[in-house]
């Protein structure tokens, strides 16, 4: 399987090559098949799972040109995208209609769903784009932003990893999310035997989630332990 560089969720360098590659691996092990990981950049990934150079690909949301290629599975993880901002500025969130005339920070090639870029269109908002989501935290600390986006496991390692605690308490996000998205291990069609491998795959995510290994390893990441 091809991999690549998403921490908490994948990464050559955590431990268990990061949590949703824990939870491939164990599924897989549960019905006597054992994974091999290749890291690469992410669209190098794709393509090589793809074209069938490797079998599939971790950590894929659903859309409609990649499911003329591949299998998915079972979703594997549902993520979660908040507004996060500084405290002072005490912004609420329950439609995009709540951020007129704010400055948004946001990264170049993401995807922040259909809501948003609806209200971006319309003009209800500014964006202020960046190369990272370490970049626009440092930004909405030193009042560059109003806020910004990220999924909240991705918030918490940036900011355990690369900020002070005096900086940390600064920040807080909003309830409500502005997307909710389910990732998936993809396999790819070229091997017709890939959708059986995913049934495969499905049943013993499903025996890793009735043993309640699944919800230790979720919450062994919330600890930091990968």
């Amino acid at each position: 399987m091809t991999n690549g560089e998403w921490a908490p969720y994948l990464s050559e360098k955590l431990k268990y090559y990061g949590f949703f590659s824990r939870v491939v691996t164990d599924s897989f092990k549960n019905v006597g098949i054992k994974v091999e990981y290749g890291f690469f950049p992410w669209k190098r990934s794709y393509v090589l799972a793809e074209n069938g150079s490797w079998d599939g690909s971790l950590g894929w949301s659903r859309n409609e040109e990649r499911e003329k290629s591949f299998y998915y599975s079972d979703p594997v993880i549902e993520l979660k995208d908040f507004l996060f901002y500084k405290k002072d500025k005490k912004i609420k969130f329950e439609s995009y209609e709540d951020l007129r005339g704010k400055t948004i920070g946001i990264v170049i090639g993401y995807y922040y769903g259909k809501e948003f870029e609806k209200a971006q269109k319309a003009g209800i908002f500014k964006v202020d784009q960046s190369t990272s989501d370490e970049i626009n935290l440092k930004k909405l600390l030193a009042g560059r932003i109003d806020c910004t986006i990220l999924t909240y496991d991705i918030a918490m390692d940036i900011l355990k990893n690369k900020f002070k605690k005096e900086e940390i308490e600064q920040i807080t996000n909003t309830k409500k999310p502005t997307k909710v998205s389910p990732y998936y291990l993809i396999l790819n069609k070229k091997d017709k035997n890939n959708e059986n491998i995913i049934k495969l795959f499905n049943k013993g995510l499903k025996q890793l989630k009735e043993s309640g290994k699944y919800d230790q390893y979720l919450k062994e990441m919330y600890e930091g332990k990968y």
